[in-house]
């Protein structure tokens, strides 16, 4: 498996897993998938920053086939 280093400066990190995890919805504890009317401790913040990092990568390669598909359909319509 292909393995990806990204370099953050140390002043930076925790500035930037806040804002991640601000950003898209992060909180301490989640609902309980067994008993939705409790609650369980999320993943930590780093984590959750890791899985963030990741779905964007994964999300752009899905938007990039989307647009190609289209982009084909597009040509193919023309013809």
């Amino acid at each position: 498996m292909t393995q990806i280093s990204l370099t953050i400066k140390d002043t930076l990190y925790a500035k930037e897993v806040d804002a991640v995890a601000a950003m898209n919805g992060w909180r301490e504890t989640i609902p309980n998938p067994a008993n939705p009317e409790q609650t369980i401790p999320n993943v930590s913040k780093e984590v959750f920053f890791k899985q963030q990092i990741k779905a964007w990568a994964r999300n752009q390669a899905i938007e990039y086939a989307n647009r190609q598909a289209l982009a084909s359909v597009a040509v193919e319509a023309d013809a």
